[in-house]
């Protein structure tokens, strides 16, 4: 088994506000148009409501070519985890293509953070 690695948060992140939901292969989801106000952050991702009415965003990836209507290919966890600058956390999962990490606290509670609020220790 792989050895996880500690990863210091340089910025703090604040995920309140963002949706957390589980996204399966083979669920059908809609995928929405980035909005023309949209500052072009994180372009691996694109807005899906699910078909029980969840929203959020998806590395476009995790998604077959359909559109409006896609087939998700890999399963994906929306959660995102706040973290205050300073905190060490564990590093389980580097996804350096969409720019997020999924790590987990000292509590043992897990989500993805920005790439950007991180740093190695």
């Amino acid at each position: 088994m792989a050895k996880m690695r500690s990863i210091h948060v340089s910025a703090s992140h604040d995920a309140e506000g963002s949706s957390s939901f589980r996204i399966e292969p083979g669920d059908k989801v809609s995928v929405g148009e980035r909005s023309a106000d949209d500052d072009g952050a994180w372009p691996a991702f694109v807005p899906i409501t699910t078909g029980r009415g969840e929203t959020g965003w998806v590395p476009v990836r995790y998604l077959d070519s359909g559109r409006p209507t896609a087939r998700v290919i890999t399963a994906y966890e929306t959660t995102e985890l706040p973290a205050r600058a300073g905190e060490q956390l564990r590093l389980i999962h580097d996804d350096a293509e969409s720019g997020w990490s999924w790590c987990a606290n000292s509590e043992g509670r897990e989500g993805w953070i920005p790439n950007d609020n991180l740093s190695s220790t």
